[in-house]
């Protein structure tokens, strides 16, 4: 029995969806929870105690969010003949450990962010409701709470092209671009959603490499197949290489004699093609 690229990338998308819904319950919260703490006109420099106090309470919970990795390596266990090995259950709770540190590491980091957003709308002399939507666009983004009714319609659809998989990119561009139109003076970009939603996928997709891989060398694996499909985003490097076959030993001399844009530093099993790439390496079992 060999592992099913396409089933697998299934269960994998889905962890993906899975804790990312996590985590965004949670960032939501958190939104509502700051957004009371500026309701209260309390001067900005004041608050910062509040403020680190929130943000460190839902980092706490966030972690809780990543638990469906597990899903991913229960994945790999079925669908492969390799043996189970005591490795193999060490390996998947370190690599769980860490990836709940990541997410929850991105969510703290959004305090000096939020401070200085507060400071420079105080500094202004922005309005407590105007600095609380300014709280809200920092965490939330386009997605942050709105009594616009237009808003509110825009980021249900946006909300279902972005599940739907099949979503094009202008659709998504225009339904974002409608939202930060009618929320006027307020910051959405690189909000603390976006970078935990890429953390998040990063996450997932280094835990799926790094499992699978240690895994198939225990197992004495000796070819893999990189897997993954073509995309209009797929790098040259993944185009290349897309289904072809190699060793252990042709995979690490490929990719230290390769460059190409995106490419990160790193284990080639792990890191793959680079930021946000969605291929990964399949054993090959005899």
């Amino acid at each position: 029995m060999a592992l099913d690229p396409k089933k697998h990338s299934r269960v994998v998308e889905n962890t993906i969806q899975q804790i990312q819904d996590g985590v965004f319950d949670n960032l939501k919260a958190l939104e509502n929870r700051i957004a009371e703490i500026v309701a209260t006109g309390i001067p900005a420099a004041n608050l910062r105690p509040q403020i680190e106090q929130a943000y460190r309470e839902y980092s706490t919970t966030v972690r809780a969010s990543t638990e469906p990795l597990r899903e991913i390596s229960a994945d790999t266990n079925t669908q492969t003949d390799m043996p189970d090995t005591p490795e193999d259950a060490d390996a998947e709770s370190a690599l769980l450990q860490q990836g709940a540190n990541t997410v929850a590491d991105v969510v703290n980091t959004g305090v000096e962010d939020m401070m200085s957003t507060l400071v420079l709308a105080g500094a202004v002399g922005a309005t407590t409701a105007m600095i609380t939507d300014a709280a809200r666009g920092r965490i939330s983004g386009v997605f942050m709470e709105s009594s616009d009714a237009t808003v509110r319609k825009t980021q249900r659809q946006l909300t279902k092209l972005l599940r739907s998989g099949t979503a094009k990119p202008d659709e998504v561009r225009g339904a974002v671009k409608t939202i930060r139109e009618r929320l006027t003076g307020v910051n959405t970009t690189a909000s603390l959603r976006d970078l935990t939603a890429k953390s998040v996928q990063e996450t997932v997709m280094k835990f799926d490499g790094a499992y699978t891989a240690g895994k198939a060398k225990r197992a004495g694996i000796q070819k893999w197949r990189y897997s993954g499909g073509i995309v209009a985003e797929s790098r040259e490097w993944c185009q290349e290489h897309d289904g072809a076959e190699y060793t252990e030993d042709e995979i690490y001399s490929l990719w230290d004699s390769s460059s190409w844009g995106g490419k990160e530093p790193g284990d080639p099993f792990v890191v793959r093609g680079g930021y946000n790439c969605r291929h990964f390496w399949v054993p090959v079992e005899e």
